[in-house]
């Protein structure tokens, strides 16, 4: 009888902890506001992103990064690591704080733009960057493979001539 409880109580106990790690889809980032910087870039070069966030906790995730080029093309980056609380800078904003104890800090990313190539030259116009980042706070989003994911804001730019 004895050994029939605790094993239940321990079933109970496991199925609780498991149906919490499912449960747990809080983005662990808010995006507030984004900017680019410059809003008119030449192919090849640098451009810096600029993003508010209220950031609630930290958790690893990755950072998936594409253009939607003015043609309608596709650039798709290399996936980088997800911002962590070393990477956010806090200033006078960082003392705003909202119910829910997150802090506002600034997310700064810079990446360059894809070079023309002899064979192919990037299109000139309006350019919309994206990211879709995924998080994995606890163990069992990393195992099944079931991220939380946040879309940050979309940003546009032109692409202009040298």
């Amino acid at each position: 009888m004895r050994r029939t409880l605790l094993i239940s109580m321990l079933l109970i106990f496991i199925g609780a902890v498991l149906s919490f790690m499912l449960a747990d889809r809080r983005p662990p980032h808010e995006y507030v506001d984004a900017d680019i910087i410059p809003d008119k870039v030449m192919p090849g070069e640098p451009m810096t992103l600029v993003f508010v966030v209220l950031r609630r906790r930290d958790c690893p995730g990755i950072t998936r990064r594409f253009l939607t080029l003015s043609n309608g093309d596709i650039y798709i980056y290399d996936a980088v690591p997800a911002a962590v609380g070393s990477q956010i800078t806090y200033g006078q904003d960082a003392l705003k704080s909202n119910s829910d104890g997150g802090k506002v800090g600034h997310i700064i990313r810079e990446f360059y733009l894809p070079k023309d190539r002899d064979d192919r030259k990037v299109p000139r116009g309006t350019t919309t960057y994206n990211a879709e980042v995924h998080y994995y706070c606890n163990f069992l989003q990393q195992v099944l493979r079931f991220p939380i994911v946040v879309r940050p804001p979309s940003l546009t730019f032109e692409i202009i001539d040298p």
